[in-house]
């Protein structure tokens, strides 16, 4: 249509010209810039075309639910602590019960039923999921501690020879451990389903928990949905509860090595999709690619979280949730977790902070503030604090911090 009244404008002017000019070269240098103008109006317009099709795009991925996978870390011989967890923090009292699913449930969903029918109205249950959890385990006495590709072998196993009873349970072709390579193995495989159906309906966030942790789901939930972005927006995010050499009580060989870093505790943290990807990429073990070598303290959570605050160039988001835990840990006896777990639900699935944590064995006697540990932080790093209910802690990670030379 554009095009069409250009025309009807060239024609009244070429119309002048005829009567002012009668140079056939001059009319013919004319109808050649009419023609141009014509072809590039039309190339504007599917370019424009192109770029609304992009936008809507976006606006879909936003408009969807951000999705939270959780490894609760156990062993295969852990059978009751697994029921305990199933009968209570991911039971049948727990508020929005729709919104969680097992992982295997959660990957046998069609792709195209994942996503909303339109942009505001939420996808119809059982699609609704947006808390994936599922219990992570080294299921192979044989192999090495923690999976690599050299190998040629799969990262998990077959489930349908494993525990039959049990059919929201991972198992990693590893050998089961603790603080030799279950983690960054449990991370490796979460990398290769992050985008298992489509770019806007994968997984946005990865995280690991342990076993005795008591999560309320629900304060979760609310926590995803008021500070966890999509994938989509590439958020570079990495929260739990902050550790650092004050936490850890300031003595003993373990503080020693935690000296000048932090990193989020292993009772339970967690990774956003485009971090997940980046520690599958620099694994220790691969030596057929010219990655860096790491530090490796045989603290799970120490050596990963280093390996993290390794991330080139790009400023890194810290959550540090110390002052408004959502969680409640450690809870070792069967005993202890019913008497946290009914107190959880009298209190309508709001976690108290109770004051002192364990954090890696060590009592810590308050939590620690995020300003605490912007002075803690390794000379090459550079660290402000952005006040908010959970400290956030922004860094833009030294190339060295964390390198072997």
């Amino acid at each position: 249509l554009l095009c069409m009244m250009q025309l009807v404008n060239h024609h009244t002017m070429t119309t002048m010209m005829r009567r002012t000019s009668s140079r056939r070269l001059d009319r013919w240098l004319f109808a050649i810039a009419i023609l141009y103008s014509c072809i590039l109006t039309i190339i504007v317009q599917q370019d424009s075309t192109h770029v609304v099709v992009v936008e809507s795009s976006f606006k879909e991925q936003e408009h969807r639910q951000t999705t939270f996978l959780i490894g609760i870390f156990t062993s295969i011989e852990d059978m009751q602590r697994r029921k305990l967890i199933r009968d209570t923090m991911l039971g049948s009292e727990m508020p929005q019960q729709e919104l969680l699913c097992s992982l295997q449930a959660y990957l046998s969903i069609p792709a195209h039923a994942l996503l909303s029918s339109s942009e505001n109205a939420p996808a119809p249950l059982p699609t609704k999921c947006q808390i994936i959890y599922t219990f992570v385990v080294g299921g192979n006495p044989k192999a090495p501690t923690e999976w690599s590709e050299e190998k040629g072998l799969p990262r998990t196993m077959d489930a349908n020879q494993m525990l039959k009873d049990e059919q929201d349970i991972l198992y990693l072709n590893i050998k089961e451990n603790m603080n030799t390579g279950k983690t960054p193995s449990w991370f490796d495989y979460a990398a290769t389903i992050a985008f298992n159906t489509t770019s806007t309906a994968g997984i946005d966030y990865v995280a690991k928990a342990d076993s005795d942790a008591l999560i309320s789901i629900p304060q979760l939930i609310t926590y995803i949905n008021g500070h966890l972005p999509p994938a989509s927006q590439h958020p570079k995010v990495y929260g739990g509860y902050l550790n650092e050499y004050k936490a850890c009580g300031g003595f003993g060989e373990r503080c020693e090595k935690i000296l000048g870093k932090v990193y989020m505790s292993g009772q339970f943290y967690w990774l956003s999709r485009d971090l997940t990807i980046y520690l599958s990429q620099i694994k220790t073990e691969n030596k057929s690619k010219p990655r860096r070598r790491f530090i490796t303290t045989e603290i799970e959570d120490l050596d990963l979280g280093m390996r993290i605050l390794s991330y080139p160039d790009e400023p890194l988001s810290l959550t540090a949730c110390n002052s408004a835990p959502f969680w409640i840990h450690p809870l070792k006896t069967d005993k202890l977790w019913l008497e946290k777990y009914h107190k959880l639900v009298e209190n309508n699935w709001q976690v108290l902070n109770e004051g002192p944590h364990w954090i890696g064995g060590l009592h810590e006697g308050r939590p620690s503030r995020a300003s605490d540990v912007a002075g803690k932080s390794d000379a090459s790093s550079r660290a402000s604090v952005v006040p908010s209910t959970s400290s956030r802690v922004h860094l833009v990670a030294g190339k060295n911090d964390t390198s072997l030379k």
